[in-house]
């Protein structure tokens, strides 16, 4: 299959990518600890594990070093990453969209399908479904949409504040700017409707901060 690369990458952010989610994202510190908890549950020996958009691999050597006995893919398109050095992780250079998935106890997506244009991301969830073994775990991490005006304005705004915190407003204007034609936000509904038409009938939100969320569904 032959695919066009995206074009938008975090890994250039001056403070280093790590640093800059964690300061753009209020509790992702929380949603990478709640993830790794609940790996507990599902990372069988001798299966395969997957974060697609693994950027600088920090979250799968959390989810390495603390689940054993099992193999572990960091997939990550942008070649700019510094990938974190680990023996027992195999890094792939890969749109997601090409990624051969099998034999999976748990795969993790986070903040990834946001930035892939819409008509992919059922193909790519089925891709994870087929990939999972019955019993496996995926963790979805999106940036979503509102269900209505007023709460979109209040969650969006209540968020500025809060990246201000850090951020100058030309810096997040310059951001914001930048997203336009890249983020590509959907419904929770949505989302939630698309996991239940590829198979995944057990679908349950975990975390949620302002309009960021994390669902955990199982095949």
């Amino acid at each position: 299959m032959t695919t066009k690369p995206y074009s938008f990458s975090f890994a250039n952010s001056p403070e280093g990518f790590d640093n800059h989610i964690n300061a753009s994202i209020r509790g992702y510190d929380v949603l990478n600890d709640n993830i790794v908890s609940i790996s507990k549950y599902f990372i069988e020996p001798q299966t395969n594990v997957y974060d697609l958009g693994c950027s600088t691999g920090t979250l799968i050597n959390q989810l390495q070093k603390t689940n054993t006995d099992a193999e572990y893919y960091g997939i990550e398109l942008c070649k700019d990453f510094a990938h974190i050095s680990n023996d027992n992780i195999t890094y792939l250079q890969q749109d997601i969209r090409d990624t051969d998935i099998s034999n999976s106890s748990f795969i993790t997506s986070i903040f990834t399908l946001q930035f892939i244009g819409y008509e992919y991301r059922m193909q790519i969830l089925d891709n994870i479904y087929q990939g999972l073994n019955v019993g496996g775990g995926l963790i979805v991490a999106e940036k979503i949409l509102a269900e209505n005006s007023r709460t979109q304005d209040i969650l969006t705004s209540t968020y500025y504040d809060y990246k201000a915190q850090t951020f100058t407003p030309q810096e997040i204007f310059d951001k914001e700017r930048q997203l336009r034609s890249m983020l590509k936000p959907m419904l929770l509904s949505d989302l939630i409707n698309m996991l239940k038409a590829v198979g995944f009938k057990d679908v349950q939100t975990f975390w949620q901060s302002y309009l960021f969320v994390g669902l955990l569904a199982i095949k």
